[in-house]
């Protein structure tokens, strides 16, 4: 084996070890390793010349045919000098800087466009399945008897290698072929195939069909076409997915495993190439070589594919998505760098094959962002993301819906930059203003902020001052004041404990001394930590006994918590015992965690992925604001209103904006707890209007009779997209007769018949929705919470359709007294007649006041059952075993001999059935009739339209019976 700088090759413990210079590798039977010193290529070869020879490692030494004197006979296994030969591309080694510094480089034009990039084709993704039978590519040297060594270049079949009939006929040539890939699968096909397809399935390899039969490739036609036909049961196969584990080694298993590690791990690329962590996956398997490993440019061209695998899969489902795309972005500055990363989510309803409803999201992009921050550039930024993945593209389709970003200003420019790029492709309706959700975790954030922002400014200036006045002389003395500067307490003794090991282990130490088990770390707060205000205060709220056992013995351990200089000289050192808290101290501690609590509670309530939270804006929103108000007007919480009061300012101002998109409203009346009610009882209508207006409020609002005109105006353009019909203008739907009546010499083409059903359609249209919110808003929903998914709940009906699937299937419409289908009006009649096209779906219509249509329907449920089950029978396998015993003979004729039918003479005088004989022949039934006196139902088929009356029958059977015993 031919290695080169920091290359790896086997040492006699089965590791594989560095080596800076190239050598030759003998591998004797006795693993023994001999490194023997190899010239250097000549520089004039070039890189890729010079690193294909060092690739051949030694050479196998094969006596043609026979025994010789030099190799021992022809069943002696040979000697073992050479192995697989890298295959290397220009560049893909040394040259990984460059190759990074240019992708550096590729976005500082803003008008660059991201497209998927293409997959590199690797040579061993070509081969693997090669692999599981031959070996790699090597150089042998065979010696024939008569004539000099040649060397020949080709691959060994492991398993003719060692057959020892071949090792006897051919002697060292066993095994041994020369030719293409094409000539060795085709030995596959034609010896080994059986273990082929197990060695590749057991790798999760892909097999060649070139090393497939023939007759096993038409088998899998016959019976992949046979599949589509046969009906089989719903499985659970959607539901529960098996874990593979790999169950044999494979290049491509080990390359895919430490491609894994590297990326899940936040390793470096050259890890693969490290000698330490390629010895670990020697000693797992000793007989790994340097080709089985894969090296940096195989991890990197791997990441690579999976990326462009995973942009074309979120391109695919983009597309297949059946409504619009709602996405988030936020920028993100890596921590060590500074360098900024612009981040994107897209959220979308994904409908599955069985018809099933799900919230889907996906990371559309996580790329780093050049130039400046301001919304221009991340409009622009956020065009390319969209237009790569389908969401959006330059020839004018957009399925954009609304985007979700936190509150910052940049981020409204943003969006104004996107509906200005997509009003230039010719996207009209895109409202940026209307379009643009605030995230309403950010917006309780905010609140949090200005309230703890005025609590700690308070807090601080007391605190500073107790301390400037803290007299060490006086025992009693303390630096808190017992104001707000109890929150800068905690928060300064959080810092002073972490901020040396030895005072964070005597913490501990007495957190388990205090029946805390596990010792817990104060976390200190910061605006840009969300919900760590609440848990610092607390967290040590919790840890009060603790903190003030620690507070208590510092003094002696550590010295003083502070010392206060002037003009560079010790003016007081601040003891510990200083920042001690009592018990009144505590409760304060407590109200603000109250406080705090209140907004926790609902900053947590959206951290969800794949369920709906929208409808949750406004009750939290409103459900927060009361809770604020209500300790507002508390006393025992008189220290903090000021920071309330500043704290609903800012949670009021942004509760004001949620009237600038209907998404709030729908959301909240799609959802089935809510609905309409939730606005009529927490906002009202016309009364509490007019009661607004007689205080003087001019501005009053008719909130629920707003969000109805929301609802209408919604219903009207989605409704028609229910059949797939293009949504006409609001203006257009909402004109009168009079418009229609005035455009009617406008067109030659269209008469008053045209004009009058249009009007209806559209009238009819008006009423399907309007019965069909009706009858929503008036189901009171049993057994619906908050937390149901709306999702979910919208597509009960889709969720029900794999009961059916692969299932015969009967659409009964009842009541057709009431209703016939031929008139429905046109939007019902389309959506029953949908259903009704599906395939292998059967409908009938039956009567409920009278049984008109029953017999029709047991005809066609009993003519449907027996078709499917002779179907399946034909489908079976057993079918062609049952036709294989059967035989039907066609007679020929003898003789040109005519013979007529032929009756027996005493058939022909057997007395006929007469129906009016009053002692008619015995029949079965009356058998029956004497073994149960009592008569027996009649169960005859009647003509459609005849009553079935067993009392009638019933009497019937008791006459003849009377008869028959007299």
């Amino acid at each position: 084996m031919a290695i080169g700088t920091r290359s790896a090759v086997k040492n006699k413990d089965g590791l594989i070890a560095s080596k800076r210079k190239q050598s030759e590798v003998a591998v004797s039977s006795s693993d023994e390793v001999i490194v023997a010193p190899k010239k250097r290529p000549k520089a004039a070869e070039g890189k890729r010349s010079a690193r294909k020879k060092a690739a051949v490692a030694a050479e196998v030494i094969v006596v043609d045919g026979g025994s010789s004197a030099d190799d021992g006979g022809a069943g002696d296994e040979p000697e073992v000098i050479s192995g697989d030969e890298e295959e290397v591309v220009d560049g893909e080694e040394g040259d990984d800087d460059a190759a990074e510094g240019d992708q550096s480089g590729a976005d500082n034009e803003e008008d660059t466009e991201l497209d998927i990039p293409d997959k590199i084709t690797q040579k061993v993704d070509q081969t693997a399945d090669l692999l599981m039978i031959f070996s790699g590519k090597v150089d042998v040297r065979f010696r024939p008897k008569k004539g000099e060594v040649k060397v020949v270049r080709g691959r060994w079949c492991l398993i003719c290698k060692d057959d020892p009939k071949k090792k006897a006929a051919q002697g060292g040539r066993a095994g041994w072929y020369s030719g293409g890939n094409s000539t060795c699968r085709r030995h596959i096909a034609s010896s080994h195939y059986p273990e082929y397809h197990k060695r590749c399935k057991a790798a999760d390899v892909k097999e060649s069909t070139a090393a497939t039969p023939k007759s096993v490739l038409e088998a899998r036609a016959a019976a992949a076409e046979n599949k589509k036909t046969v009906s089989e049961q719903s499985t659970l196969d959607g539901v529960v997915q098996k874990v593979e584990t790999p169950t044999a080694f494979s290049r491509v298993g080990i390359a895919d495993a430490v491609t894994k590690h590297v990326v899940c791990g936040a390793q470096a690329l050259l890890l693969a190439d490290e000698p330490t962590f390629t010895n670990c996956l020697v000693v797992m398997r000793p007989k790994t070589t340097k080709e089985d490993l894969p090296s940096r440019t195989t991890v990197r061209t791997r990441i690579q594919n999976n990326f462009v695998d995973l942009l074309k899969a979120l391109e695919a489902a983009i597309e297949a998505a059946p409504g619009d795309i709602s996405t988030n972005f936020d920028l993100w500055t890596e921590e060590h760098t500074s360098i900024a990363f612009f981040g994107m989510l897209g959220q979308w309803i994904d409908v599955s094959d069985t018809g099933e409803w799900s919230l889907h999201a996906a990371v559309v992009a996580m790329h780093q962002v050049l130039g400046n921050h301001g919304g221009a550039n991340l409009g622009r930024y956020f065009i390319k993301f969209t237009d790569r993945v389908g969401i959006t593209s330059k020839a004018g389709a957009n399925k954009l819906g609304h985007v979700t970003t936190d509150n910052a200003s940049n981020n409204a420019t943003a969006t104004e930059q996107i509906a200005a790029i997509l009003a230039k492709r010719g996207v009209k309706d895109w409202d940026p203003k209307s379009r643009q959700l605030s995230c309403l975790a950010h917006v309780v954030q905010l609140g949090i902020e200005d309230f703890m922002t005025a609590v700690t400014q308070v807090g601080l200036v007391e605190n500073k001052q107790a301390i400037w006045d803290y007299d060490p002389m006086l025992a009693e003395n303390r630096a808190v004041v017992g104001g707000l500067d109890i929150i800068a307490v905690i928060r300064t003794l959080a810092i002073k404990i972490q901020a040396s090991p030895q005072r964070k282990e005597a913490f501990f130490r007495l957190q388990k001394q205090t029946g805390v088990e596990v010792p817990l770390v104060i976390p200190l707060h910061g605006n840009t930590r969300w919900g760590s205000a609440y848990g610092m205060c607390e967290r040590a709220f919790r840890l009060r006994e603790a903190i003030d056992s620690f507070v208590a013995t510092a003094e002696a351990k550590f010295g003083p918590i502070t010392v206060i200089r002037q003009n560079g000289k010790i003016q007081k050192k601040i003891p510990w015992s200083a920042f001690r808290l009592e018990e009144a101290d505590w409760r304060r501690v407590q109200l603000c965690v109250d406080i705090l609590a209140d907004a926790n509670k609902y900053h947590q309530l959206f951290s969800f992925e794949t369920l709906p939270t929208i409808h949750r804006v406004i009750p939290a929103l409103e459900s927060l604001c009361t809770r604020w108000e209500r300790k507002l007007e508390d006393p025992q919480y008189e220290i903090f209103h000021p920071a309330l009061r500043r704290g609903l300012d800012k949670l009021g101002k942004y509760y004001n904006k949620l009237d600038n998109s209907a998404a709030y409203v729908l959301s909240l009346v799609l959802h089935p707890y809510y609905k309409l009610s939730y606005i009529e009882q927490k906002w009202g209508g016309a009364e509490e209007q007019q009661a607004e207006l007689d205080a003087g409020n001019k501005d009053a609002v008719n909130w629920t009779e707003y969000a109805r005109e929301v609802i209408k105006d919604s219903m009207k353009y989605y409704w028609p997209l229910r059949l797939h019909q293009k949504a006409t203008a609001h203006a257009e739907e909402d004109r009168g007769p009079e418009h229609d009546d005035a455009a009617a010499g406008e067109s030659d083409s269209e008469d008053e018949y045209d004009r009058e059903r249009a009007r209806r359609l559209r009238a009819e249209d008006s009423n399907g929705w309007k019965d069909e919110l009706r009858r929503y808003l008036e189901d009171p929903a049993l057994g619906i919470k908050k937390t149901t998914d709306t999702v979910k709940w919208w597509s009960l009906f889709h969720s029900i359709k794999p009961l059916f699937a692969n299932k015969l299937t009967v659409l009964v419409l009842n009541k057709a007294d009431a209703s016939r289908l031929d008139k429905l009006e046109f939007e019902r009649h389309a959506l029953v007649e949908d259903i009704i096209n599906g395939e292998g779906m059967r409908h009938v219509e039956v009567l409920c006041y009278t049984d008109e249509g029953m017999i029709s329907l047991k005809t066609v449920v009993y003519d449907a059952l027996l078709e499917h089950r002779v179907d399946s029978k034909l489908k079976g396998s057993k079918v062609n075993a049952i036709l294989n015993r059967l035989h039907v003979a066609q007679p020929k004729p003898r003789d040109d001999v005519m013979r007529t039918l032929s009756i027996p003479e005493a058939v022909n005088q057997r007395k006929k059935l007469d129906k009016t004989d009053l002692e008619p022949r015995g029949l079965v039934r009356d058998v029956e009739l004497d073994l149960e006196p009592r008569g027996l139902a009649c169960d005859i088929e009647l003509e459609e339209g005849d009553r079935h009356d067993g009392s009638k029958h019933r009497r019937e059977g008791a006459q003849t019976h009377q008869l028959k015993k007299q």
